[in-house]
């Protein structure tokens, strides 16, 4: 007739085979977890229909980064990686910057805890201003008496002009140009006679008769 096998805990048979039939997990789950509506929970470390397989889970997989279900890592927000050991950057660094271990590394002109600030520098200039050269807008511009891409050169006669007078040359407007003085009146004295022409003839005094 019927099959009674399923109801041996009713008639004394095997009590644990019957009550893992009727409960519906497989090999009480192995003693490494509990069955609850006819599946196995395992305990951390244990995977598998029967709780038999040991997790493949790094132990760094644990709370508060990570918990482990059937032998794989799920990462709690803010982390990821295989055993979740890799913390996130906020907004991930928005682009202007990398991040590691959960610190974003700005680049060059950007700060803040996710590089979302921009940083206003002045301008620099490659190569650097000599001789007391302005950069501005990554161009040099030189002092008087200097010249060339990063003011190294010297202008030698402005050089010259400015060693003598010892002293930092006055500023553009100083060097306004001063109306000339009238000219004096110039005597031009008359020519002298060439010492090429004869000389005048003398005529005696004509005698009283």
């Amino acid at each position: 007739g019927q099959d009674c096998s399923y109801y041996l805990v009713a008639s004394g048979g095997d009590d644990d085979d019957a009550l893992e039939e009727e409960d519906g997990c497989l090999d009480g789950c192995s003693a490494h977890g509990s069955c609850e509506a006819g599946a196995c929970h395992c305990r951390e470390g244990w995977s598998g229909a029967a709780c038999s397989l040991p997790s493949r889970c790094p132990t760094a997989c644990s709370q508060p980064r990570g918990q482990c279900i059937s032998g794989a890592c799920h990462c709690a927000a803010g982390y990821f990686g295989p055993a979740c050991t890799e913390a996130l950057c906020p907004h991930d660094c928005w682009g202007h910057g990398t991040c590691s271990r959960g610190t974003c590394q700005c680049f060059q002109g950007w700060l803040g805890r996710d590089c979302g600030n921009k940083l206003d520098v002045p301008s620099s200039c490659d190569p650097p201003c000599a001789n007391g050269g302005q950069c501005v807008n990554g161009q040099c511009y030189c002092g008087l008496g200097f010249s060339g891409v990063d003011c190294s050169q010297t202008v030698p006669q402005v050089a010259a002009a400015a060693s003598a007078r010892r002293s930092r040359p006055p500023p553009a407007h100083a060097f306004a140009i001063a109306p000339a003085a009238p000219a004096a009146p110039v005597v031009v004295p008359p020519p002298l006679p060439s010492a090429s022409l004869p000389a005048p003839a003398l005529v005696a005094p004509a005698l009283a008769a």
